[in-house]
C-alpha cells in the first residue's frame, strides 16, 4: 500500500481536475484508492509578500553609531580568522 499526499483545488461548481504522477514502482492496472477530504480548506498563503523595510523599521534607529565602523571580518578577527 502506498500513501500519496497532495493538495487539491475545488472550484465553486464542486469540480476539480487531478493528474497524479505515480512512483515508477506502482504496477499499471486497476487499483482500489481512497480519497480523504479534510473538513476545512487549507489556509490561503500570502504569495510574494513584499515588505517596505522603511515602514517596518521606521520607528527604530537602525543606522550605524559610527559610520567608520563597518564590522567587516577583516576588522573584527585576526589574520588566522579567530
Amino acid at each position: 500500500m502506498k500513501t500519496i499526499e497532495m493538495e487539491l483545488n475545488v472550484v465553486p461548481n464542486g469540480k476539480s481536475v487531478m493528474e497524479i504522477l505515480f512512483p515508477p514502482d506502482v504496477i499499471p492496472g486497476k487499483h482500489k484508492a481512497i480519497l480523504i477530504i479534510e473538513d476545512e480548506p487549507l489556509a490561503k498563503e500570502k504569495e510574494n509578500v513584499v515588505f517596505d523595510l522603511n515602514q517596518v523599521f521606521s520607528k527604530y534607529n537602525v543606522s550605524l553609531l559610527n559610520p567608520l565602523d563597518t564590522f567587516r571580518r577583516e576588522n573584527i578577527y585576526d589574520d588566522d580568522g579567530r
